[in-house]
């Protein structure tokens, strides 16, 4: 059996379909799934390959083998459509594709949203940073010294946290962001 074959089962599965339903309702040859199947042809029609994936909103890369990180395996096999996705972590559909396939990385913010999104540890997520307007190079306006990065500081107490505690953690921190006192004021910059 081949690995394009074993992908397309694998999202029909997840969909709680069978390929021979996936054909009918994309209009492709079930014949062309079975020489898939038995190993008689290596893959199927470029025009096909695009149906597939855009039914069930996968990379057409992840069709063809090229191997999607954890963030896209776990978002398929818990098969949550990307723009699902984007909307549950307001990050654009491009983005999320970029990342998926490995193209981008997510910085850290993003890889939160995502992985409290997806019931995945942070920790194995791969990330850069934020770009930080509070950096170390900022100095803090009661003493001399450089204000502690806070993003790195979170990271560390998020790598300890679950996937509850990363969710309560984000609610918490959202909850914070609605109180007038804990708000960062513009007007005082000025």
């Amino acid at each position: 059996m081949s690995d394009l074959y074993n992908r397309i089962y694998e999202l029909c599965q997840n969909k709680g379909i069978t390929i021979g339903r996936m054909c009918k309702e994309l209009g492709i040859s079930r014949g062309n799934l079975t020489e898939l199947k038995m190993g008689r042809i290596k893959t199927l029609k470029t025009d096909n390959l695009r149906k597939i994936a855009y039914y069930f909103k996968v990379p057409l890369d992840y069709l063809v083998g090229d191997t999607l990180n954890i963030i896209g395996k776990a978002r398929i096999d818990i098969g949550l459509p990307l723009e699902k996705l984007c909307l549950m972590t307001d990050i654009s559909y491009d983005r999320l594709q970029r990342i998926e396939s490995g193209a981008v990385l997510p910085t850290f913010s993003e890889a939160l949203r995502i992985t409290a999104s997806l019931a995945i540890p942070i920790a194995q997520v791969k990330y850069t940073e934020d770009p930080d307007p509070y950096s170390d190079d900022v100095l803090d306006a009661d003493e001399d010294t450089p204000m502690p990065n806070y993003l790195e500081r979170a990271e560390q107490i998020f790598t300890k946290l679950n996937q509850n505690g990363i969710e309560e953690a984000l609610k918490r921190i959202e909850e914070l962001s609605e109180i007038p006192k804990y708000q960062f004021d513009e007007s005082a910059d000025s």
